[in-house]
């Protein structure tokens, strides 16, 4: 967010106003950009990067920007967490998959390699 309100505003700001998207965004309430960004915090598929850098070339203040990611991602991070907590009894169970499965990849991938380098 900061990056690109101290970096880009200026230099993409003059860019992008002859876009209509772009001046109705500066024109946009800063409630519901703050809304928007924490809806788009609970998307898995929207970047959490180009939504900061975005939101740091509209008129949204920084604390509004913070409350509105914080707000945004307490329930994946509640999910997350007691998901997590579920699991934790199968901890070494599941670590122990995972490098029984990265030892087989490994090996799959050397073996690929070797049979590539014999033509």
């Amino acid at each position: 967010f900061k990056i690109a309100r101290f970096f880009l505003f200026d230099t993409l700001g003059i860019r992008l106003r002859s876009y209509s998207w772009y001046r109705k965004l500066q024109h946009a309430d800063k409630k519901k950009i703050a809304y928007t960004i924490g809806i788009t915090r609970l998307l898995p598929q929207v970047s959490f990067d180009l939504v900061s850098y975005a939101a740091g070339l509209t008129p949204i203040s920084a604390s509004a920007f913070a409350i509105a990611t914080f707000l945004g991602m307490i329930p994946i991070v509640a999910l997350l967490s007691f998901f997590g907590a579920l699991l934790k009894p199968y901890e070494m169970l599941m670590l122990g998959v995972l490098a029984i499965a990265f030892v087989l990849s490994v090996m799959l991938w050397s073996v690929k390699g070797k049979k590539k380098m014999r033509y």
